[in-house]
């Protein structure tokens, strides 16, 4: 009965009957399940890729495989940053997109600054086109603007600007072009911020008076790592009371006598100490008397003489005996530094020598096979091994104190060999530790210990993987030959099936 009501019923409504037909066919059935199967993987693979944008822009997802971590940031500033509890603003002049796809350089500053307010809440990040909003220019009358600087403000009065220049190390090529090598982005950032926000900055003065060396890129360092640096002459001034470090680079004149009684009013501070004096020597002047007898006072004796060296570790060209990497010794400014497997460079040092061991310690040192190389020297003179005197000091510390008083404060001279070590070209050097060892020093000496941060340079060179020939042949296999092989039998299993149907 049930089977003529069908067939009434399909006699009366043949669409209806086809319809069923298709519905109940196995091409249907089969080919439902494969169109909702990929819909489904379609469709659930656009809600991960939403679900991993909306976590990447609040969490850290991006994974970083260059050598250096180039597009990250360092502990240091992660740690600064979880301190950080005033609001600061970090303004970027120019187009979000503009800037971050203009250059490779610029992508790794457009990383790096993107993690500030992922890892702070107190940073605001802004991308402004000064030029479509004239009116940002007001809010500083007192700085001259210009596209791609960067601005961190606490206030309209406390505010740190950077130009693009200042996040880059360059090196000029033969033909004369410039070419970024390393990112100071991160040093450059963290250090403006720590400069909006510090108060109570230590004090350092640069000394002049008797043909000092300029060295502008060091000052700059120190101010960029949170200090307050001046220029004084001794000539016409003391060394303010409130001065924490003094430092004299490469004096060519010797200092009169009473230039040398403000040195020693300032390290006794009214018998109350805790100052400190950084001399670094000019390899080419023979004698300082006045000023090196201060040192001597004090157990450091500079000699007449150029520290060279002959050990080829050490060396960082073959035929260079003067420009070589000094090995550490005492930990007094190594105990917070990433890694002492970095050299220091302290080139053309002037040879020291130690006369008082009970106060003074030797920081660094040449090798063995080293030796001093007279400044008055005849043309005969040869370096041999028969002049090997080594090792040799390359920078010494002396601290005192009031007698008898080991809990006190007490002062410091510390002499390197040689001023070059503040250069722009080492500080600027990756392999190198002159940036990281100075700045910790400095903290150490000021008692600003518990700033931890040290920002070093970031490569922007790029490096290939270094495969080597037998698995860069398995990867092609892998890739050529298997994966699409197993694609291919896959789809041949799945028509013939479908064939079958």
């Amino acid at each position: 009965m049930k089977d003529q009501k069908d067939r009434k019923e399909s006699k009366k409504d043949p669409k209806k009957n086809l319809f069923k037909s298709i519905i109940n066919s196995k091409n249907f059935k089969y080919g439902s399940i494969s169109t909702a199967s990929t819909v489904l993987v379609i469709v659930c693979a656009v809600i991960l890729n939403l679900i991993i944008n909306v976590l990447s822009e609040r969490y850290q997802l991006k994974l970083d495989l260059t050598s250096g971590k180039s597009f990250e940031i360092s502990n240091e500033s992660i740690d600064f940053l979880k301190d950080l509890n005033k609001d600061i603003q970090m303004d970027v002049l120019e187009d979000e997109n503009n800037f971050k796809t203009k250059a490779s350089y610029t992508t790794q500053v457009y990383e790096i600054l993107k993690q500030y307010s992922k890892y702070s809440d107190h940073i605001k990040l802004n991308f402004i086109d000064a030029e479509k909003d004239p009116s940002y220019a007001s809010k500083f009358p007192r700085e001259k603007l210009e596209p791609g600087m960067i601005v961190l403000s606490y206030s309209s009065e406390e505010y740190v600007t950077l130009s693009p220049r200042e996040l880059f190390n360059v090196e000029s090529a033969p033909d004369g072009s410039q070419k970024a090598v390393s990112s100071k982005a991160e040093q450059e950032i963290t250090s403006a911020i720590l400069n909006v926000t510090q108060k109570n900055k230590p004090k350092v003065k640069f000394i002049s008076g008797y043909e000092e060396e300029e060295m502008p890129e060091f000052e700059s360092l120190l101010q960029k790592n949170g200090y307050e640096v001046q220029k004084i002459s001794i000539v016409n001034s003391d060394i303010p009371d409130d001065t924490d470090i003094a430092v004299i680079l490469g004096s060519s004149r010797d200092y009169m006598p009473e230039s040398v009684e403000k040195l020693e009013k300032f390290l006794g501070n009214n018998e109350n100490y805790g100052k400190s004096i950084i001399y670094a020597a000019n390899p080419q002047v023979k004698s300082l008397k006045n000023l090196e007898s201060f040192f001597e006072k004090y157990g450091i004796k500079v000699e007449n003489g150029i520290t060279f060296e002959t050990n080829q570790k050490a060396l960082f060209s073959d035929r260079n005996y003067l420009n070589f990497s000094s090995s550490y010794v005492s930990d007094v400014f190594t105990k917070n530094i990433k890694s002492t497997k970095i050299p220091i460079c302290i080139p053309s040092a002037k040879s020291l020598t130690v006369t008082n061991k009970d106060n003074v310690k030797v920081l660094t040192q040449s090798s063995k096979e080293s030796g001093i190389m007279p400044l008055d020297r005849d043309k005969n003179w040869e370096i041999s091994q028969d002049k090997f005197t080594g090792p040799i000091p390359t920078s010494l510390i002396s601290s005192f104190g009031k007698s008898g008083d080991s809990s006190g404060k007490k002062s410091n001279i510390i002499v390197f060999g040689s001023y070059v070590i503040a250069k722009k070209e080492l500080l600027e050097l990756t392999h190198i530790n002159n940036s990281e060892y100075l700045i910790n020093a400095f903290k150490i000496l000021s008692g600003n210990e518990s700033r931890k941060i040290t920002i070093e340079s970031k490569s922007l060179e790029s490096k290939q993987l270094g495969l080597k020939s037998q698995d860069s042949n398995v990867i092609a296999c892998v890739f050529i030959i298997t994966i699409p092989s197993i694609v291919l039998a896959i789809c041949a299993i799945v028509l013939i099936k479908r064939k079958n149907l």
